[in-house]
Order: structure tokens, then C-alpha cells, then sequence
């Protein structure tokens, strides 16, 4: 897929489009010019009317599967939206406003609803399913079980770049896929750090805000506890986790580490207190994608583990290896590249440079976007054992089957502010649905 997407221009006359989760391929591109991506073979030969025609009929399009926040604007002002401000969300289905405009008929979509939130992702379905009515062949790859089963018609399965097996889908079921794709069986059990007893308060929040992204945050984490935070795309979740690990200078309000309040804007500060952050892109936020994985492993450590700016080579690369072991990477050697590896493989480097910190409070932020059925029951593992240690966690996810089989509490955010609290015993997928949507 990925050298398809490099040639992506290429194939559009073969009638084959891309819609890649890894959407800022396209860069700073305002729809205007989104729409048109893979039009320029086409729109030389063709008069003026006739590609004016094809601009329009894109956009009516996507204006009928985008969100209100752009279906607001008045329709000669809909195409002025530039995408590099855009989210996730908002550029599939610009991506697929595009594929209708280059004529396309086979499209391919990977891991499309891996940056999409319930809600999101039901309107995604409809797409598809509109698109398959239409007479549209659809390849969709994905790890998540539900979707292959509510989706496709027939499943082939892939493994190490080899191929497992091809089936209809009516033939499959759950178990038997999962264990196709990581070639054993995955137990499913009730994470352990729940009948441990909590801690003291490791991370306290009153009063947050941050312009209009964050209004009046407050909450509370324990020692030994995963507090899960679910919400639709824009809720602002992602901006909270970056305001609490010191990204966001505007933000005002207090947060507090073990009882010591930290400054506003200040990375160092947070993570000298024992905050840590895995952001939800890991390719471009979590990993140097130009170093190894030793060197990707010892980014937070690098002060602990030099002296007189000289790095102790032999102890990081002692480290390294130890968390590799743990973390069950799979990896030539430590000193393989990082580019190389699986998503998996990726989130759990980017995962072990927290370890060796040894933080105090972990925010994870999409930890298992993108990786197989295997990788994510082993962070689900990892997380579950790091809480039994005492670890306090942050769980932000789109996925909520994910947060609320972690989580021992779940918050809702809607528009910048907490809009509910649910405990383990009152975890439904229903209520806490309309509470991000504000039901």
C-alpha cells in the first residue's frame, strides 16, 4: 500500500483509489485542491464546463457526508476549508469526494476508522455501504473484528507478508480470524489491576482551560488506577493530554503532580515531576523515525543516562535490550530501524522510552491505533500490569469497547469539558454514547 500511494497519480486511470489512514500525505492542500488530486491526467483534454461539472458534482458529494461544521458554511465557502487544519475525520471524506471525482471504481480504504470515533465511524459504514450500492468495489483493510464481520463480504488474511487464507465471511468467525492473524489464540480476561486497592492521588486537574479547545477540566487519578477518557473527534481529548504533559502554554488552571503544582507550557517540568505521553501519532509525535530503536528507547532518558554530555552506551544498551525482552519486540536487533518495523512493534518502542523513565503517571493517547490483534492484546497486558505496579494511566481512545474493558472509571468529553463520569458497574456502550454526543 505503501508504494501505491506513491504512485497513487498512476493508477487513477485504472480506476483504483487510495484512502489511506495515514491521511497528511496529502499536506497543506486546501479541498479545492484535495478534490482534485489525481484529476490533473484528466483535466487537460477536458473543456472547461465539463470539469467545472466535476468539481460540483465532488463537492455536493462530500457536503453530503461531511460534518456539520462544514455543511454550515455557506456552499461557495465549503471548499475553502484548508486540510493540514483539518482532522482525521474530516479528510476521508474528502478522500472519497475525490475518488468519486477521478472515476474511480476500486477503493481501497486501511484502517480508515482508526482516528474515528463511534459516532464517526457509523457515518463511515453508511458511506460504504452507499458505495456498494452504487456498484463500487471496496478492498477494506482492518484489524478490528467487528467491522471485517459487519462489512465484508469476504475475508483474506495476510501474516508476515504471506498469505494465510481466503474465505467468505458467512464461513468465519471471530476466533478463527484472530488466530489466523497472529497464528495462536489470544486470551481474553478481566484486567488484574482492578481488584488491587488504589494509591494516593498521583495526578490532580481543577479548573483547566485553554481557549475554546479546554473549558474548566478538573479531575482525579490514583495510584494503581486507569482512568479511561472517551469522546468524540474535536472533543478535546488529545488537547488535554498534551496541555497535562506541558505542550500547551495558554492553558490556565492547575495541575497537580503528588500534590506539586506544575507550570504551564513546561515539558521539562512535567516530566521531571514523572508525567509521561504517548501521543496518538506515533509516527510523527512518538518516534524519530531516522534513528534505531535503541536510540528511540533512551529519547527520554538522555540526561539520566550521560554524564558530562557523554551517553553510558554499555547501560543503555543493557536498558534497551531489558525492555525489548519485556515488550516482546519484534526486531532484528536493537540497533534495527525503527521505519522498519510493524505498528506494533513501533507503539511498544515508543512505549518503553516511558518505562525507562520510570514515570509516575502515563497518558496514553490511542495506544493500539493502527497495530494488529496480537500487539494490541499485548499493550492491553502491558497497561494492565504497569496499574498493578502503581502506576497511574490516562487511557484516551476511539475505541470504547477498549476503554471500558481497561478502565476501572470512564469520563466523557464534549466540546472542551467533562460531561460525564461513569463507574466500572455502570459502563453501557448506549449511555455512554449519548453522552458524547450530547443525548
Amino acid at each position: 500500500l505503501g508504494r501505491l500511494a506513491a504512485d497513487a497519480p498512476r493508477y487513477v486511470p485504472l480506476g483504483l483509489f487510495l484512502a489511506l489512514a495515514m491521511i497528511p500525505m496529502w499536506g497543506a492542500l486546501a479541498l479545492d485542491a484535495r478534490l482534485f488530486n489525481g484529476l490533473n491526467v484528466w483535466i487537460k483534454p477536458l473543456k472547461f464546463h465539463f470539469a467545472l461539472s466535476v468539481y460540483l458534482l465532488t463537492l455536493a458529494w462530500f457536503t453530503r457526508y461531511a460534518s456539520p461544521e462544514v455543511t454550515s458554511r455557506p456552499w461557495w465557502r465549503r471548499h475553502e476549508r484548508a486540510v493540514v487544519f483539518a482532522v482525521i475525520a474530516e479528510a476521508l471524506w474528502i478522500g472519497g469526494a475525490a475518488a468519486l471525482g477521478t472515476g474511480a471504481r476500486i477503493l481501497v480504504f486501511d484502517e480508515p476508522t482508526s482516528s474515528l470515533s463511534a459516532v464517526e465511524s457509523e457515518r463511515l459504514f453508511e458511506l460504504l455501504a452507499d458505495l456498494k450500492r452504487r456498484g463500487f468495489t471496496v478492498v477494506y483493510v482492518s484489524h478490528r473484528m467487528e467491522e471485517i464481520f459487519r462489512l465484508c463480504d469476504t475475508i483474506t488474511v495476510l501474516r508476515d507478508g504471506r498469505h494465510v487464507a481466503t474465505e467468505p465471511a458467512a464461513d468465519s468467525h471471530q476466533d478463527r480470524l484472530v488466530q489466523q492473524m497472529v497464528g495462536r489464540s489470544v486470551e481474553h480476561h478481566e484486567p488484574d489491576h482492578l481488584a488491587k486497592p488504589l494509591g494516593d492521588v498521583a495526578l490532580q486537574v481543577e479548573g483547566l482551560s485553554s481557549g475554546q479547545r479546554l473549558q474548566e477540566v478538573s479531575l482525579t487519578l490514583r495510584c494503581g488506577e486507569i482512568l479511561g477518557l472517551a469522546g468524540l473527534v474535536g472533543a478535546g481529548r488529545s488537547e488535554l493530554a498534551q496541555a497535562l504533559f506541558g505542550l500547551d502554554p495558554e492553558r490556565t488552571g492547575t495541575v497537580s503532580v503528588a500534590g506539586h503544582p506544575l507550570p504551564p507550557g513546561d515539558v521539562v517540568a512535567a516530566m521531571e515531576a514523572g508525567v509521561g505521553l504517548l501521543p496518538e501519532d506515533r509516527k510523527r509525535q512518538g518516534l524519530v523515525l531516522g534513528l534505531n530503536c535503541r536510540e528511540n528507547g533512551a529519547l527520554a532518558v538522555l540526561q539520566r543516562w550521560s554524564r558530562w554530555g557523554w551517553m553510558d552506551r554499555r547501560r543503555e544498551r543493557d536498558q534497551m535490550e531489558a525492555l525489548v525482552r519485556q515488550l516482546r519486540v519484534k526486531a532484528p536487533s536493537i540497533e534495527a530501524g525503527i521505519a522498519g518495523l510493524s505498528g506494533g512493534n513501533q507503539q511498544k518502542i515508543a512505549l518503553a522510552k516511558w518505562l525507562a523513565r520510570e514515570c509516575r503517571v502515563l497518558v496514553v493517547d490511542e495506544p493500539t491505533r493502527g497495530v494488529d490483534v496480537g500487539a494490541k492484546a499485548e499493550i492491553h497486558r502491558l497497561l494492565d500490569q504497569l496499574a498493578c505496579e502503581g502506576m497511574a494511566i490516562l487511557l484516551i481512545s476511539s475505541e470504547l469497547p477498549e476503554v471500558m474493558k481497561l478502565s476501572r472509571r470512564l469520563l466523557v468529553m464534549r466540546g472542551g469539558r467533562i460531561v460525564g463520569e461513569f463507574q466500572r458497574s455502570e459502563f453501557q456502550q448506549a449511555a455512554i454514547l449519548n453522552r458524547m454526543v450530547g443525548h
